[in-house]
């Protein structure tokens, strides 16, 4: 784009002038409704997403057991398979 403009200041004949420049601000134009779309489409997709209190508390809980997980192993400590059944399921 940078280029077709630099190259049109030496340009002197009006029609080819003209013709470029429609030809630009149609790129332009055609550029901005392809980001509006991709931003719309970002949009729905953001909307379509719904985290309420409880799945922030049932990650902040998986994350928190997760990590007691992995300082146990780290620290070469037992865990039992109970306990990792319970980390990774539903309810915790």
């Amino acid at each position: 784009m940078n280029s077709k403009i630099q190259s049109l200041k030496k340009e002197r004949n009006a029609d080819k002038l003209r013709n470029t420049y429609d030809e630009i601000v149609n790129e332009l134009l055609s550029e901005r409704e392809q980001a509006i779309r991709i931003a719309q489409a970002y949009k729905e997709e953001y909307e379509k997403v719904h985290i309420d209190d409880k799945d922030i508390e049932y990650l902040h809980n998986t994350l928190k057991a997760s990590y007691l997980l992995i300082v146990f192993f780290h620290r070469g400590l037992i865990v039992s398979k109970k306990k990792i059944n319970e980390t990774i399921s539903c309810s915790t």
